[in-house]
């Protein structure tokens, strides 16, 4: 899939087209640059809503996804964006404490809350 369609070479029609003589690159230009902006934005908007739908980007931080050095995964039920989870990811601020998304802090060694947001 190419959006280059300001370029006479961006499909074999504007090729064609193009080798006439006929049509300037300015010509190319003018009429490709409103296609790749509207397909810059409907391309953006499209895989943002594929995305939601087929990996639930908006959905829970999955525990597969919490590297040991950033987060620990803890066992401390909640809701998270709209979902009622068993356990959760809790990103590392400093050596032994951690901070869930809704903002608690706590201490990862002994899971003790230590601060609410």
């Amino acid at each position: 899939c190419s959006f280059a369609f300001m370029l006479p070479a961006a499909t074999p029609p504007n090729s064609v087209v193009f080798a006439t003589g006929r049509v300037r690159i300015s010509h190319f230009v003018r009429a490709g640059i409103c296609l790749n902006a509207l397909a810059i934005v409907l391309g953006s908007l499209l895989i943002y809503g594929m995305a939601a739908v087929v990996y639930n980007v908006d959905g829970p931080f999955p525990q597969w996804a919490c590297l040991p050095e950033k987060c620990v995964w803890v066992p401390i039920r909640g809701l998270v964006r709209g979902e009622w989870v068993t356990s959760q990811a809790c990103a590392i601020i400093e050596p032994g404490m951690c901070r869930l998304l809704d903002g608690t802090v706590l201490n990862a060694t002994s899971l003790e809350i230590v601060a609410l947001r």
